[in-house]
């Protein structure tokens, strides 16, 4: 293995299962492909391997090699693209191969169970190239038939990369735990929050129809609609406080992911389906047009999965975020950003005591929080600290 001196670039191979323009598989993609340019920025080495995965209908066209940004990105075709979107197995043609002859002074591979982290953990280990993970929120178990069978697939694959991988970056104080408690080192877990770039300019299409009236009031939840993002925790506690709040509407925005008609009928079923709109899937640089509408940020899952990205992109442009302990961002009410709530916490009075504030000052305070600990050039530096602290 190459040993680079102080202050060479590094070369660096990204293995992440999805890569731009993979936006429907949620913020890994995005976060990847960010900390890719901002490496190469900095003067690295940048190769992503991948797949050609897009959404449950699209792959990416054509598969093989191209350069985006000044990174170098290898996308193997999938077997199945409905396998990969909607049952989460990867299955690349010539991956295995290819990162059999990579040549690299670290890997950094992105979250832990699926086939490719298996075939990126075999080949580090063989040809002794130090190898970073990060998980992005995909460490806790599961209980049931389900967890038991993901512990077998942990015992066998898991647990020797926690237990032997070079590092692993973890995006708050919880996911540290969680690290350590599954068996890694814990001097080799670095705290990094999640990083972003600074919000684009609003687009020339103009704020996206939300579907409530003008000079509404807006909580916003942007993310997949799934049973486990909490949609439904966010409407029963709307409710609490909607009486209250004649002037506010709940907006939950995003594709369909198995909650939307659930979510549906429960507004229905407590009276609040006139308050509540859902407008969709809202990609690109349009969602930040989409935030600067929110007068509050909201994200609160039923399950653990560390930092929302969305969260923080909405802070970027001066949104106030309410989250729950399942999707922590550090630093939010130390900077007078937001509010955090307790896991088994209904976000109604949390809302309603938002809602009776002035939260101009909350929401200059979020931009400035993102500006202090988030934005890539800030968040880059210590990824690069990381990396050349294992290679």
């Amino acid at each position: 293995m190459r040993v680079p001196r102080v202050g060479d670039p590094l070369r660096v191979l990204e293995v992440v299962p999805y890569y731009e323009p993979a936006w429907a598989f949620g913020g890994p993609p995005k976060v990847m492909t960010e900390e890719a340019r901002e490496l190469t920025r900095r003067g690295h080495q940048v190769t992503v391997f991948t797949t050609d995965a897009l959404d449950a209908e699209h792959r990416a066209r054509p598969s093989g090699h191209s350069v985006l940004d000044g990174v170098d990105v290898h996308r193997f075709r999938n077997i199945s693209n409905a396998a990969a979107f909607h049952r989460y197995r990867f299955q690349p043609r010539g991956m295995r191969r290819a990162l059999a002859a990579v040549s690299a002074d670290v890997v950094h591979l992105s979250e832990l169970r699926h086939e490719l982290a298996i075939l990126t953990w075999q080949a580090a280990r063989k040809r002794d190239i130090p190898l970073v993970i990060s998980a992005h929120g995909t460490l806790p178990r599961r209980d049931g038939w389900t967890g038991r069978i993901r512990g077998l697939y942990d015992r066998a694959f898991v647990n020797p990369m926690l237990e032997h991988g070079a590092g692993f970056v973890a995006q708050t104080d919880h996911e540290v735990a969680q690290y350590v408690e599954q068996g890694a080192p814990a001097d080799r877990v670095h705290l990094v929050p999640l990083g972003i770039d600074s919000p684009p300019a609003p687009t020339a299409e103009g704020s996206p129809d939300l579907g409530v009236p003008d000079g509404a009031r807006v909580v916003m939840f942007l993310g997949r609609i799934h049973p486990l993002k909490g949609v439904e925790r966010l409407i029963r506690g709307f409710a609490e406080i909607a009486s209250a709040h004649e002037d506010t509407w709940l907006v939950i925005a995003g594709r369909d992911d198995g909650g939307l008609e659930p979510a549906r009928a429960l507004a229905a079923q407590l009276g609040i389906a006139g308050r509540v709109t859902f407008p969709g899937a809202i990609y690109g640089e349009r969602r930040f047009d989409a935030y600067r509408q929110a007068d509050i940020f909201a994200i609160t899952p039923i399950h653990f999965e560390e930092t929302s990205l969305a969260s923080l992109e909405a802070a970027s442009v001066g949104t106030p975020l309410l989250v729950s302990d399942q999707a922590e961002v550090p630093h939010l009410e130390a900077c007078g950003a937001g509010t955090c709530i307790g896991a088994h916490e209904s976000p109604g009075p949390a809302l309603g005591a938002m809602l009776d504030q002035d939260l101009a000052p909350a929401g200059a305070a979020a931009a400035r929080m993102i500006d202090d600990h988030h934005v890539w050039p800030k968040v880059g530096e210590r990824i690069e600290q990381v990396f050349r602290s294992v290679s």
